[in-house]
């Protein structure tokens, strides 16, 4: 560490040796300092010689006050030979220098930190670069005066475009503009509240702004053109910037988004150094969402491990079979049966996915199966003594393929637990995580299974996948009679 310009107050501090000076030497050193460490951080946009926490300060007093307390430098032959003796600080000057430093810079370097990073944004500052991360890698970085990442702070809008005659059976440019603004609000507003409670990273905002498309609620009445579409698009993207930009806001002021680059590089700093602690997902660190050794050996560890547990059950399940004399039905299939009894907790899987399940089978040439399930659920979520729970993608139904799971939906006179979570966002260690703790919680010790998808020789599925994770910490099975099953739909297909 350069310290030439500490190194000054060699000759006059000792024949001037007075707490005051002691105190004056240190306090210039902590404030000349910190001013020039982050002056150095804003040019060359490296945190790693900031101290931000006591710990960091009072390391670096120390390391200074080896040099210039313990054995201050000496100019000219004449100073050297008078002083030769005395240019070495007491125990108690070097209390009084390092006391001075560190509040001088702590001082400092705290309102450098205060003037960058706004106090609304402190308390969201790990949403604040955790979105900013998602939007540097994958969404289109705005380039116009007043965008920031692909949002719009601030600008007109666009004006509305002109009224197109109205073609028969085909939708307006206004009802297609009104469509649009409402998709998109719909969906911004469906993803921020997923991440400001922090059950998203940033993910669907991503996803949204790439894919997006049409979701008309009448979409076999409207005849939608490929030009009609790309209009349709066009807003949607607009409107999603516009509405990114006032949740921006929300969440810190311009000032900051501007300097974004500067404060989310201080984060990195300051989680570190251990200043502040994020509840992200420990595999994305910081801003720039790094890995390391131990996060990719953990990764091959989890999936041996899952190898290995697949088989185990299987062949528990194989054995236990046999016993009942049912191997020809049940082989290799996890434990199924049919109504549950009234000490089990019912847990669906992925009632969303009835949406999935409907279509599959339509386009397989069976429109009866997804109501045929609806009514299954119903009937049992009625009849169910147990607690019921549903863990579920949270899809809004607005296409032709909900209406039996708004049916099941508007069946609900009873209590039910809803569990978000949504395997296209989230990995199945969080279903772990936050199912298994709220069913604990509750006091549950057996579990029967429904929901889409499953497969009765456990090769795939996302009820086979709930299986392997909840039958580690409760007696639970499957009752396949209220499951969408993959066998059905690859019956359908092969017929």
């Amino acid at each position: 560490m350069d310290v030439d310009w500490l190194s000054q107050w060699g000759n006059y501090i000792v024949s001037h040796r007075t707490p005051a000076n002691w105190k004056e030497y240190g306090r210039e050193g902590g404030e000349m300092l910190a001013k020039n460490e982050w002056d150095e951080f804003l040019f060359y946009r490296d945190p790693h010689d900031l101290a931000l926490t006591p710990k960091a300060v009072a390391e670096k007093a120390d390391k200074l006050a080896e040099q210039t307390v313990d054995d201050f430098r000496l100019y000219g032959i004449q100073m050297w030979e008078q002083y030769r003796d005395q240019h070495h600080g007491t125990s108690a000057e070097r209390k009084i220098w390092v006391s001075a430093f560190i509040k001088a810079y702590t001082e400092t370097m705290d309102a450098q930190v205060d003037a960058l990073i706004p106090d609304k944004l402190m308390k969201n500052l790990d949403l604040f670069c955790t979105l900013l991360s998602w939007m540097r890698l994958e969404m289109d970085h705005g380039d116009g005066r007043g965008e920031t990442y692909g949002l719009r702070l601030s600008g007109k809008k666009k004006p509305e475009p002109e009224k197109p005659q109205k073609p028969k059976y085909r939708p307006t440019r206004k009802e297609l503009h009104a469509a649009a603004i409402a998709f998109a609000k719909r969906k911004v507003q469906s993803e921020w509240n997923r991440f400001v409670t922090r059950k998203s990273d940033g993910a669907g905002f991503r996803s949204g702004m790439l894919h997006h498309e049409i979701s008309f609620r009448h979409d076999e009445e409207w005849d939608v053109s490929d030009l009609d579409r790309d209009y349709f698009n066009e807003i949607v993207v607009d409107t999603f910037q516009e509405e990114l930009g006032k949740k921006a806001l929300e969440l810190a002021p311009a000032s900051a988004w501007k300097n974004s680059y500067l404060i989310c590089t201080l984060y990195d700093q300051m989680l570190a150094q251990g200043l502040v602690k994020t509840k992200a997902d420990e595999h994305h660190r910081g801003f720039w969402r790094k890995k390391s050794r131990e996060d990719y050996t953990k990764g091959r560890e989890i999936a041996e491990w899952k190898r290995f547990e697949t088989d185990r059950i299987r062949k528990e399940l194989e054995r236990e079979a046999k016993r009942e004399e049912k191997a020809a039905s049940k082989k290799g299939g996890a434990k199924m049966s049919g109504p549950a009894d009234s000490d089990e907790a019912l847990v669906i899987v992925h009632l969303s996915s009835l949406d999935s399940y409907t279509h599959s089978a339509k386009e397989a040439g069976d429109e009866s199966l997804g109501d045929l399930l609806a009514d299954a659920l119903i009937v049992e979520i009625k009849k169910h003594q147990g607690p019921v729970y549903i863990v579920d993608q949270g899809w809004e139904p607005d296409r032709s393929e909900s209406r039996p799971r708004i049916r099941v939906l508007n069946s609900l006179h009873r209590k039910v637990t809803w569990i978000h979570f949504d395997e296209a966002e989230q990995d199945w260690g969080e279903f772990e995580r936050d199912v298994v703790k709220i069913l604990k919680r509750d006091g549950v010790q057996k579990v029967v299974l429904a929901g889409v998808w499953f497969r009765k020789d456990l090769s795939s599925g996302c009820v086979t996948e709930a299986y392997f994770i909840l039958s580690r910490h409760f007696e639970t099975r499957v009752n396949d009679r209220i499951c969408g099953l993959e066998e059905d739909i690859d019956e359908l297909i092969e017929g």
